[in-house]
């Protein structure tokens, strides 16, 4: 969870919160909530009702309801529309995490353990909760698949293969429900020393790995770097108030009580004649409607969780961008650079 909120806003991450609210209500069994939550859950992302199926099932085992029925049976009808006709048919692309050739004879059970790093996510995962979830078993079902989704089906995609990420957010609720699960059933384990272990535990985990959390123990994380400060000038002096602007991922906040804020987007694209790059694929950027100018930043102090791709081919876009004439440089403070934009770069051909 903490590297979902530090990397990146994430479909993922809103998913996991109303995977926590649907498996809660189904505890406390009130019926209308947790079809409110069932529904914002498996439209958060298009994986989820795989999730939701496997929660209802371990549900349905000890109560076998037909609200838990209807749980499972719409699951698994949004999951044949999603994979079956609104990806091929509606948006006529292929899905992401789909295997190597796209057919499931083809996936192996083996994936899910075929690499160090997959290993990784179920030890320090576990280790977080003190590995209490193993004495719950039943409830990691709804875990495993969701590590199935990646591990198998998008074992071709390598950066969904390891612990750090967004990725790993969906785990959160499972992993909560099957330790809160274990302290219930075994009385021994309701004791304050076994409190005192989970939080050993999981800090544990926090500088072993240096998670987001132990950042808090870091001097930089409270030292503001200069590049905010000429942004802000930019912002506070140059950008015209009333002017509509797409901006890089991290100065968007700084701009948000703006009307009219458009994401600028890295992408690689193909010209047939690109003489400004001198390849046919060029780094590149998208940005939707007819922004006036264009915000960024290229310190060396972002990354890809601000830039949302490497600061070298950031840099070679904005530069290709130049040169194709669809941006010009207007003002410049310390490293915050502000564009007039000329064109949409989608246009450009």
């Amino acid at each position: 969870m903490q590297n979902a909120i530090w990397f990146d806003v994430h479909s993922a991450s809103f998913a996991a919160a109303f995977l926590m609210w649907f498996i809660y209500f189904l505890e406390i069994k009130k019926k209308i909530p947790s079809i409110i939550f069932f529904f914002l859950a498996i439209t958060a992302k298009e994986n989820i009702a795989l999730l939701t199926f496997l929660t209802a099932f371990v549900f349905f085992v000890k109560q076998r309801t037909k609200l838990l029925s209807f749980f499972m049976i719409a699951s698994i009808a949004y999951l044949l529309f999603i994979f079956f006709i609104f990806f091929p048919q509606i948006m006529h692309v292929k899905y992401l995490y789909a295997a190597q050739n796209g057919t499931i004879n083809s996936l192996n059970p083996l994936d899910l353990f075929k690499s160090s790093e997959n290993l990784q996510v179920y030890l320090y995962s576990l280790l977080s909760f003190g590995f209490l979830p193993l004495l719950s078993p039943l409830s990691l079902l709804p875990a495993l698949g969701d590590l199935a989704t990646y591990f198998m089906f998008g074992s071709n995609l390598p950066a969904a293969q390891g612990l750090f990420g967004h990725y790993r957010i969906t785990l959160t609720p499972f992993l909560i429900w099957g330790t809160i699960l274990t302290i219930g059933r075994f009385k021994r384990l309701n004791k304050w020393y076994i409190g005192l272990y989970l939080i050993i535990s999981t800090m544990l985990v926090q500088f072993v790995l240096h998670l987001p959390l132990s950042y808090l123990t870091k001097q930089w994380f409270w030292t503001q770097p200069q590049a905010v400060k000429s942004i802000n000038i930019m912002i506070n002096n140059d950008l015209p108030r009333n002017a509509s602007v797409v901006s890089q991922n991290n100065i968007t906040p700084h701009i948000a009580h703006r009307d009219k804020i458009y994401a600028l987007y890295p992408e690689q694209r193909a010209f047939n004649n690109a003489s400004f790059c001198g390849q046919k694929t060029c780094d590149w950027f998208s940005w939707y409607g007819s922004p006036q100018f264009l915000i960024v930043d290229i310190s060396s102090s972002w990354d890809a969780r601000h830039l949302l791709i490497d600061r070298i081919p950031y840099i070679k876009g904005l530069q290709n961008l130049e040169k194709a004439g669809i941006i010009k440089k207007y003002k410049q403070v310390g490293t915050t650079i502000l564009y007039k934009v000329r064109e949409n770069p989608d246009n450009y051909q």
